[in-house]
C-alpha cells in the first residue's frame, strides 16, 4: 500500500453524527462565515491541539495532573453519553458513561507517570485495583472477570497512545 502525502488534503466520506450536533457545527460555521466543511476541520484540529497543549502543559508543571485527570474523566463521559445517546448533561448518572471517563482519568494518569514503562501498566493497575478493594472492603476473590478485562482493555489504550 502506497504511503501517503501527509500534507494533502483527503475527503471522508458518510461521516454520520446526530442532527443536535450537525446542526451545532451549521450554526457555528454560519456564526463564523465559513462552509460547514471549515467548521468541523476547525473543530477537528482543535481538539487535538488541545490535547497536546495539555499534555505539554501538565509535563511542564504549567497545569496541576489532578485536572488534567479531572478534564479527561469529564470529556471521556461525555464522548460516551453522546455515542450512546445518553442525555450528555445525565452522563455521570449512566454507569458505562462513567466508567469511561474514569478509564480515561486512569489512562492520562499512567501516560503522565515520571516511567511508563508497558509492562509496569497491568503491575500498577493491579495495586490500583487491591488498594481500592481494601479500602472499600472488598476481598481480590471478588475481582469479576469484567474488572479483569477492563484492566486489559485499559492497558491496551494506554499502550496504544505511548
Amino acid at each position: 500500500m502506497r504511503s501517503r502525502d501527509r500534507s494533502a488534503t483527503v475527503q471522508l466520506s458518510k461521516i454520520r453524527m446526530r442532527e443536535e450536533l450537525r446542526a451545532k457545527l451549521d450554526r457555528d460555521a454560519e456564526a463564523r462565515n465559513i462552509s460547514l466543511n471549515a467548521a468541523i476541520v476547525s473543530r477537528l484540529e482543535r481538539s487535538f491541539l488541545e490535547e497536546e497543549t495539555t499534555e505539554k502543559e501538565v509535563r511542564e508543571g504549567q497545569i496541576p495532573i489532578s485536572l488534567a485527570m479531572s478534564v479527561m474523566f469529564h470529556h471521556a463521559g461525555k464522548e460516551a453519553a453522546g455515542h450512546d445517546l445518553t442525555e450528555p448533561a445525565d452522563w455521570t448518572a449512566d454507569p458505562w458513561c462513567f466508567e469511561q471517563g474514569a478509564l480515561a482519568a486512569a489512562v492520562t494518569l499512567w501516560q503522565l507517570h515520571p516511567d511508563p514503562r508497558p509492562g509496569g501498566f497491568r503491575y500498577w493497575l493491579s495495586r490500583l485495583y487491591g488498594q481500592v478493594g481494601q479500602k472499600l472492603g472488598m476481598k481480590p476473590a471478588d475481582a469479576s472477570p469484567v474488572a479483569v478485562s477492563a484492566i486489559d482493555l485499559v492497558g491496551a489504550r494506554a499502550l496504544e497512545d505511548m
